[in-house]
């Protein structure tokens, strides 16, 4: 992904925000521009060949290279403050869904960080996500007071 996809990754990150499948802070535009100046710095820094702790990758169709999706992970501390990789979004444009994008990202993500201690939080809205995390192995580590579900996979 790059600062030219910005603009797309923003509007899809709203939308699933609207949907109650990511925070609903981004809605809020002075959390919405500090939110995308975080992506703008690690974008920044991903295309200087610095490593900034972010991994976005964009999903094109082949059909007509139009975005279809993202996956964007982090380095991070699960809930008992152990070194993990978050997967903080996985996203599959309305109109393709269903198509096995989301599966596609999910296992770019297991596949490449298969070594590392993966986590997830899924949002009660988000049912579908959480029960294709449950298939690829990930376990529930614990639940918010809101029944966000706080899921791990641990490494081979």
């Amino acid at each position: 992904m790059t600062r030219a996809d910005l603009s797309f990754f923003m509007s899809q990150c709203e939308e699933s925000a609207r949907d109650s499948h990511l925070h609903v802070s981004l809605l809020n535009p002075e959390e919405n521009n500090a939110f995308k100046k975080q992506i703008e710095a690690a974008l920044r820094l991903n295309e200087s060949a610095h490593h900034s702790g972010h991994f976005l990758l964009m999903l094109v169709c082949r059909a007509d290279d139009q975005r279809a999706g993202f996956l964007w992970v982090c380095a991070s501390r699960d809930l008992t403050g152990t070194a993990c990789i978050e997967i903080s979004v996985i996203h599959v444009v309305r109109a393709m869904r269903g198509n096995g994008g989301g599966s596609l990202l999910l296992s770019v993500a297991i596949d490449g960080y298969k070594n590392h201690r993966i986590t997830a939080k899924c949002y009660p809205a988000s049912s579908q996500m959480n029960r294709m995390l449950k298939r690829c192995g990930f376990e529930v580590m614990g639940t918010s007071e809101r029944g966000s579900e706080y899921l791990c996979l641990l490494p081979d």
